[in-house]
């Protein structure tokens, strides 16, 4: 089987050198609009590398069109004119073009209720193509979760998922792409009493009670993809999606010092829009050199990304919480088993791989968030995920 990577970024370089090690894949085309900074990502490996515009169609047409699966690793959307111009849309109709097989990370959602890549459903379903959309950690297995704990339940009345992410060293080091980090600061989807409204970030603060040694930490509303799929294919009530840990304090910092406001301001009579120059001043994303000198000289010291998802419901009447959750492997045990990757982008390549791996023998057709996949297909990507290591912890229990 012949695999495209569409964006060999920090998250695409390492699903890329994942692939690489599989007996099923034949061969992995890499395709970024800067081949060059790809390589530095990708490292040393023998990877065919090509310059690819997502904007062009008709070029990623050409490139791919003897592929059987695409996937698309790159950011959700690319602004022209300081308006965002999605870029999923444009990599799904490259896939019904040349006939070929589709997974993506993350949906950008924006004002609509619905992710964007749903609009597609009927167009592969007669095409006989399968697109795998927002299949990586979170989205991804977080979707996965919430339907596997639905399926225990008689009736779901809410679910919670948390996700932490924590960093700790002497310098703080952006662990995935900076374009989508800061774009967890918009207006955020909420679905709450079986309606969809949309509420500021780092609104509703709550607190969580995390696994030692993290502990009880506060968690924040900030923008998610889970909202724009799960109440569309999972029955519930209520749906709450928020963020904690060490890079989320960092965000939220931002914000509260208008750091990632969008309207201009005036430094000495020029003129000055706070978000682009944060995100001009940010560091990039450390390639896979930069990431292990940054570890060997301790200026990171670890990092932790962990899922949790709890579904409150009813089992003959009885309230019951079923829960699932999991800590990834830390930075310092990513460090020998993908050197280069972090504790953000290893976790989220692993799944991504692992939903291929479960999927690309099925004859199924659609485009399908995790949540919408069989009982047998999300067995299978668990049993892969726990191949590489990642464990899911479950919990149910009878509340009084």
């Amino acid at each position: 089987m012949k695999i495209a990577i569409l964006g060999c970024g920090a998250t695409g370089s390492v699903i890329a050198r994942l692939l690489e090690k599989e007996r099923f894949v034949d061969e992995t085309v890499c395709l970024d609009r800067n081949p060059k900074r790809s390589r530095k990502f990708l490292g040393r490996g023998g990877f065919d590398i090509k310059k690819a515009d997502a904007r062009n169609e008709n070029q990623l047409c050409k490139l791919v069109k003897d592929c059987d699966w695409i996937v698309n690793a790159l950011p959700t959307a690319i602004y022209t004119r300081d308006k965002p111009v999605p870029l999923n849309p444009k990599i799904l109709e490259v896939a019904m073009r040349t006939g070929i097989n589709y997974l993506d990370l993350a949906c950008f959602g924006g004002k609509s209720t619905t992710a964007e890549q749903l609009k597609y459903e009927e167009k592969f379903e007669d095409e006989k193509l399968l697109a795998l959309i927002n299949s990586g950690a979170s989205p991804g297995l977080t979707n996965l979760l919430v339907r596997e704990n639905a399926d225990d339940l008689e009736v779901v009345k809410r679910v919670n998922i948390r996700t932490l992410e924590e960093q700790k060293g002497s310098e703080f080091i952006v662990p995935w792409s900076k374009e989508e980090m800061l774009d967890m600061v918009w207006k955020t989807l909420v679905y709450s009493n079986k309606r969809f409204v949309f509420k500021e970030p780092f609104s509703g603060t709550s607190s969580y009670d995390f696994p030692s040694p993290f502990g009880k930490m506060y968690c924040y509303l900030i923008s998610n993809d889970e909202t724009y799929t799960i109440p569309h294919f999972v029955q519930m009530k209520t749906l709450d999606v928020k963020n904690a840990g060490s890079d989320i304090e960092i965000l939220r910092t931002l914000l509260r010092l208008r750091m990632l406001d969008d309207k201009p301001v005036y430094f000495k009579k020029t003129k000055i829009i706070p978000y682009y120059f944060v995100y001009s001043v940010i560091p990039d994303v450390p390639t896979g050199r930069e990431m292990i000198k940054i570890m060997r000289e301790g200026y990171l010291e670890d990092g932790f990304f962990g899922v949790f998802v709890d579904n409150f419901g009813e089992v003959k009447k009885k309230r019951v919480l079923v829960r699932s959750y999991t800590i990834f492997p830390s930075q310092r045990m990513i460090k020998n088993t993908m050197p280069g990757s972090t504790y953000i982008t290893y976790p989220t390549a692993v799944c991504a791989l692992s939903f291929i791996k479960s999927m690309y023998k099925r004859k199924v057709y659609g485009v399908l968030p995790p949540e919408a996949l069989s009982k047998v297909a999300r067995k299978q990507v668990l049993n892969e995920l726990e191949r590489k290591k990642i464990i899911i912890s479950s919990e149910y229990k009878t509340l009084t």
